[in-house]
């Protein structure tokens, strides 16, 4: 596999965690641009794109028991 597909991969990843660290585990979008210390704004665009892709996918998250 290239390492451009490899890159897309992550990037898809990271989209979808900050989707679901904030739908689904409630952080604000604040305290998560403090913590992977980016702005506001790309926080809501990343969460955008990862809700694209969540869906998309039919992808679900897991909760441990």
């Amino acid at each position: 596999m290239s390492s451009g597909r490899q890159t897309h991969k992550v990037q898809a990843r990271s989209l979808v965690v900050c989707f679901w660290t904030l739908k689904e585990l409630g952080m604000s979008m604040v305290q998560l641009s403090k913590r992977l210390e980016i702005s506001q704004p790309t926080v809501t665009q990343f969460a955008t794109r990862g809700e694209k892709i969540t869906k998309e996918n039919k992808l679900k998250l897991l909760k441990s028991k």
